[in-house]
């Protein structure tokens, strides 16, 4: 009920029964407690993930050898396998769901600096020089004129982070992480495949909930805004 209500008041009607369905398929099948450790993964990494993305990319826009440094280091992150962030966080923090969010946050923290450092680049010169003329100092700037200038395109960055945190719950499984990445690897490597098709189906859903639901609060921000 509650996704229901929550699809409704961001995207109307069809995101609704987008929403209330995807839910009700988790109840059906009994997939609800994986599922909401899955999501519970997602709730906590996705903060952790875009507030560091926000902070490095307004560094990146402030600090040309911050920018270069942190531009190559984005590169090789983003040019990085899935598997590959795995090894060195096992190595340092061991298995377990937290060494399991913490690659998963690595993995999610490019998109979301790139989507920061975009959205400050363009934002218009008129809105600089406004925020000039009454007053602004630096911190007042950034926090009071371009990053609300920037908030569509913060907000696409929060999306990117959403479904990258999503697209690792499988393979952070091999490392500890619960709910249905883990029931998923399990079923494939028991060949129960009706099973694994069931959770995948599970983990496709929450994917294309969440991305609904952002899309649809980016559109909204947007619409308000003008």
């Amino acid at each position: 009920g509650g996704a229901t209500l929550l699809g409704h008041a961001l995207g109307g009607l069809r995101l609704a029964l987008l929403c209330g369905l995807s839910a009700l398929y988790l109840a059906v099948f009994n997939l609800w407690a994986d599922a909401m450790r899955t999501l519970s993964l997602v709730i906590i990494t996705v903060p952790l993930a875009a507030a560091t993305g926000l902070l490095l990319g307004v560094l990146s826009t402030r600090s040309r050898r911050a920018e270069s440094f942190l531009a190559a280091c984005f590169d090789v992150m983003q040019a990085t396998p899935h598997l590959a962030y795995l090894g060195p966080v096992a190595v340092f923090f061991g298995f377990g769901p937290v060494p399991a969010m913490i690659a998963s946050a690595l993995f999610a923290i490019p998109p979301m600096a790139r989507c920061v450092i975009l959205g400050i680049r363009t934002v218009p010169r008129e809105v600089i020089e406004a925020g000039h003329m009454a007053g602004c100092n630096r911190r007042q700037m950034l926090w009071r004129v371009e990053l609300p200038a920037a908030q569509q395109t913060l907000l696409l960055g929060l999306n990117q982070v959403v479904m990258q945190t999503l697209a690792m719950a499988v393979i952070a499984s091999l490392i500890g992480a619960t709910g249905l990445g883990h029931k998923l690897l399990f079923s494939l490597q028991q060949l129960q495949i009706g099973k694994a098709i069931e959770n995948g189906v599970a983990i496709v859903l929450i994917a294309i909930v969440l991305d609904r639901l952002t899309q649809a609060w980016a559109r909204r921000v947007g619409e308000v805004r003008h």
